[in-house]
């Protein structure tokens, strides 16, 4: 397997560790996004009882504003993870981001619209020369694997 320029021994990360890092990633956007889900719903049952009557547009969009936070979160969650090295999916697999501050702010804004065409996102390292994902191509970053032979 191909070394990443200047790393000497982590090599670059296998695609089945990428997938299965994203799969895990995937599931902790989803509790985020239940997390988020939960509290706007608890925000809307405090402004109003649903049995006596309907939720206006107002108390509405209270819960969806609240809602809406679920995507600010997941990038935090993935911008804060990259600059400490790794996502809980990245860590799990083994696997680690190279890049900086910058770098991984980017890569948390970009990470979104990857995961919302998951297909793609999941898969393209299939497709690319060195395994890397649309997201490390666009940041420069790079994801590696330590202890692969």
């Amino acid at each position: 397997m191909e070394s990443a320029p200047g790393s000497g021994d982590p090599r670059l990360a296998r695609r089945e560790a990428r997938l299965l890092a994203a799969v895990i990633d995937l599931a902790a956007a989803a509790v985020i996004g239940l997390a988020a889900l939960l509290a706007a719903t608890a925000l809307m049952l405090i402004q109003v009882n649903p049995l006596e009557r309907d939720p206006s547009g107002g108390e509405w969009a209270a819960g969806y504003a609240a809602f809406a936070l679920w995507i600010p979160a997941v990038a935090a969650y993935v911008g804060f993870a990259t600059a400490r090295g790794g996502t809980l999916g990245a860590r799990l697999a083994g696997l680690r981001v190279t890049g900086g501050g910058m770098q991984a702010a980017a890569r948390a804004l970009l990470w979104w619209p990857g995961a919302a065409a998951a297909g793609a996102a999941l898969w393209w390292p299939w497709a690319d020369r060195d395994g890397r994902a649309m997201v490390d191509r666009l940041t420069g970053t790079w994801m590696l694997e330590d202890g692969v032979d």
